[in-house]
């Protein structure tokens, strides 16, 4: 038997397992992507006014910089209500902890 009558006697079983081939790859493809911390609806789209950055409504991590260094908070965290981003020093919102991490920012302790 030569290859394409191979191809031709299979084709059925061949379209099955390439057409599964191409399903699990777009289900790995989007499960592995890191999901965006999505900000409430009913939150004001801006921190404060001033020198202080807008929000991105995408994003609520907040990348601080202080004396302990680049240093990133998450919702829940003990400052994250207190930490006010200030981006003309360099700080910045992150969507999603490997972001942040990726960035050389590292998490709270608290």
């Amino acid at each position: 038997m030569n290859l394409k009558e191979f191809f031709e006697k299979n084709k059925t079983f061949l379209a099955i397992i390439i057409g599964a081939v191409i399903i699990a790859g777009g289900i790995y493809l989007v499960g592995s992507r890191p999901k965006p911390t999505q900000l409430p609806a009913q939150l004001p789209s801006v921190v404060n006014s001033g020198e202080n950055s807008a929000l991105n409504t995408d994003c609520l991590i907040k990348g601080n910089i202080s004396s302990g260094g680049k240093i990133y908070h998450m919702p829940g965290g003990q400052f994250y209500d207190r930490t006010v981003i200030n981006t003309s020093k360099g700080e910045k919102w992150f969507c999603s902890e490997v972001e942040a991490k990726t960035a050389g920012w590292r998490k709270s302790s608290k």
